[in-house]
Parts: structure tokens; sequence; C-alpha cells
């Protein structure tokens, strides 16, 4: 599977999944996370325009997932029911979603964030324990609760590797503080 930068041929692709998703979590039971239009063609739109939405296209050549990738701060994160691993410069993965169930392409997705970056925090709604379940058998860990902008509490995860932190003195670092 090949995980890369989306493209605004990739829009129609996207939804498709967004569908697909968010029919699996109404049917296991998570009838709340996503709404009948959220996430839509706005948002994919929106996030192939700043360059922030990744998809997994198959041996086929079908996109068959889709997630956002974010390098900049989020400010839902800011306060948080709990606390966070670290305070260090952080990506944030956003409406990850497969367009089939039981294939190994969430996986495969996490997996490749977990390559991609040292510092990945990600939220995701209280009833969606497929989720939870995939974010935990890869290593991230259950900091607490955020509360996001638009309504709703959310359950966050954090996933960092101390070995690979950055130092204060990284021009990284000095840039985002």
């Amino acid at each position: 599977m090949e995980i890369r930068l989306a493209t605004k041929q990739d829009v129609d692709a996207i939804c498709r999944i967004y569908d697909a998703a968010r029919q699996f979590i109404k049917d296991s039971g998570n009838a709340n996370q996503w709404d009948d239009d959220y996430p839509g063609f706005r948002e994919a739109k929106r996030d192939v325009r700043r360059g922030a939405q990744m998809v997994a296209v198959d041996d086929t050549g079908e996109v068959v997932g889709c997630f956002v990738f974010d390098g900049t701060d989020e400010p839902d994160y800011l306060k948080i029911d709990g606390a966070w691993l670290n305070k260090f410069p952080y990506f944030t993965v956003h409406r990850l979603a497969a367009l089939r169930q039981g294939e190994g392409i969430g996986g495969q997705m996490i997996d490749w964030v977990i390559k991609a970056a040292n510092n990945i925090r990600v939220d995701t709604h209280a009833d969606n324990i497929p989720m939870q379940r995939l974010l935990e058998s890869r290593g991230f860990v259950r900091c607490g609760t955020i509360q996001l902008s638009r309504g709703g509490e959310r359950i966050a995860y954090h996933f960092a590797r101390p070995d690979d932190r950055p130092i204060k003195d990284d021009p990284f670092w000095a840039w985002k503080r």
C-alpha cells in the first residue's frame, strides 16, 4: 500500500471513504461522532488545498483510505483534562477512515504515521471502540479528554518516541515556541 499526499483528483474518492466510514461507525454503535454531512466534500477539499490530506492507495491504484496529517498546533488540544506525554512539537491525525473494514487499511495508515513522525496526537469519540483499539495496539497512550470547539468531548491519545524527541536548541523547536 502506498500512502501519499492527496490531490484535488482524489476528493471524490475521499468523500466515498468518508461515507463508508460514517456508515461503519454508526453500525458499530457510534452514531454521534460524525453527522450525515461531516466530514464531507468541504473538509476534503480544504484539507487537500492546505496540503494536509493523505490517501492510502492499494496495489490496484484504488484510493482505499484517508487521513489528515497536520503539523500545526491543534487549538482544541491546548486544554486537556489529563496530561499530554510531553510539550514538544507534534503532528495531529484527524479523520482517519478506510473504505472497507477488516483489511488492515487503518493499521497500515497508523503505521505510516508512526514512521513519519515521532510525536503524534489524535482524538476520538468515546464510542469509537475500533479506533481506540487500533491506537492502543500501536502504542498510543490515552492521556485524558479534550473539548472540541465545535462541541463535544473526545478521548485524547498521544504517541511519542522518547529517543527521537527534539531538543530545545533544535531549530524546529525554537520556531514552534
